[in-house]
């Protein structure tokens, strides 16, 4: 079985303010990540970022596919344990089933998935959706200045930092 940390890729490891990468040139990745990725694959997961690319013509695909590349690269490089980008480059209306919130980008991974130790992160609810077809626990990435709180999603993944709440009752209060 294989632990997997499935990530928005557009917007949460690259930062593109809703637009595709298409030239490296422009790539800004997400403060924090690489520091956050390095100790997710420290973990044992293997990262594999997935995004819908609804409308991309055939030479901007390749321009995605090729700034992807470059990044894929630059994340192994550092150590990351990038285990592929999935990408489902059909229409809403194609009403495909690798489109997210479907599984059927992931289809080969499913029978190795191992569903209690694996993860979907990202910042879209879409993703919460994504994950609950998947059978496997969602992390919100939550917004900081003007890109993600990554260490605080691989803290509370990775760390479980212990939580309560007390209430306390009593005649003069609640």
């Amino acid at each position: 079985m294989s632990r997997h940390l499935l990530v928005g890729w557009e917007d949460c490891i690259v930062l593109t303010n809703g637009n595709y990468l298409l030239n490296a040139a422009e790539l800004r990745l997400a403060t924090d990540v690489v520091t956050a990725l390095l100790r997710f694959s420290g973990a044992g997961f293997e990262v594999t970022p997935t995004t819908n690319r609804a409308g991309l013509g055939s030479e901007d695909l390749a321009a995605a596919s090729a700034a992807d590349a470059f990044v894929i690269g630059l994340l192994r490089s550092q150590g990351v344990n990038i285990a592929d980008v999935r990408v489902c480059a059909h229409e809403p209306a194609a009403d495909c089933s690798c489109r997210k919130p479907g599984v059927g980008l992931l289809t080969d991974l499913l029978p190795s998935l191992d569903r209690a130790n694996s993860l979907v992160i990202d910042t879209q609810s879409r993703a919460a959706a994504f994950a609950g077809n998947l059978g496997i626990a969602f992390e919100v990435l939550e917004a900081k200045d003007d890109s993600f709180d990554w260490y605080a999603a691989a803290h509370r993944v990775l760390d479980k930092p212990r939580i309560a709440e007390v209430h306390r009752k009593t005649r003069e209060t609640d």
